[in-house]
């Protein structure tokens, strides 16, 4: 049988989560960042 976490606990547990992987966060919102500009069709006339 599973052993649930009482609230106060479990938001506290998912806060630190939260707080140890912001980098990794911040690392994957550039990248896509990066993607979906470098995606983006050229603006200039065509030859």
């Amino acid at each position: 049988m599973p052993h649930h976490l009482p609230l106060k606990a479990a938001l506290k547990r998912g806060a630190l989560i939260a707080a140890a992987n912001w980098p990794l966060v911040v690392v994957q919102f550039i990248a896509e960042a990066t993607l979906k500009i470098l995606s983006l069709p050229p603006c200039g006339p065509t030859p």
